[in-house]
């Protein structure tokens, strides 16, 4: 465990943003609650409302479809508000129903929910829609980390 002014040991609750926060401070956490409330969060919990399933995806590419397939699962395309079928838009959750399964990849909150996903912790989305139902779920754990992540730029 690394000694750094950065790794927050000394809270219960640490924010950091993006992949670095999952990387560095996700192995020393209970459970991750990752916050991208423009898209990804906000398709989560319509969809999650509306009795589907997510699957997070890093990759927006032919990998995406066939992590969809193994999972019996339907691959939303980019943000498309406009476009028939799923997409990054929550527009297109309000049409999601119970035993949906979907594949939502985006380089942003999908990136880091499937690398959070990968440490074997409790792992929320959370944002404006579910904020005090997230808070609940990560009560009883003692080590929690928030990561906000959103668009990325060069």
């Amino acid at each position: 465990m690394s000694l750094s002014p950065f790794a927050q040991h000394g809270f219960s609750v640490r924010l950091e943003w993006g992949l670095a926060a999952i990387e560095r401070l996700g192995p020393d956490a209970d459970c991750i609650v990752v916050v991208d409330v423009m898209s990804f969060s906000t398709c989560v919990s319509i969809a999650v409302d509306r009795g589907a399933i997510v699957h997070p995806y890093p990759w927006k590419d032919e990998s995406a479809q066939r992590y969809a397939e193994a999972r019996g699962a339907e691959v939303a395309s980019g943000r498309q508000r406009f476009a028939r079928g799923w997409s990054l838009s929550p527009q297109s959750m309000l049409a999601a129903h119970q035993g949906l399964r979907l594949v939502l990849p985006s380089p942003n909150g999908s990136a880091c929910a499937y690398r959070a996903k990968a440490l074997g912790k409790a792992v929320y989305c959370a944002g404006l829609r579910n904020l005090r139902a997230t808070a609940a779920a990560c009560a009883p754990h003692a080590r929690v980390l928030v990561v906000p992540c959103g668009e990325r730029w060069p």
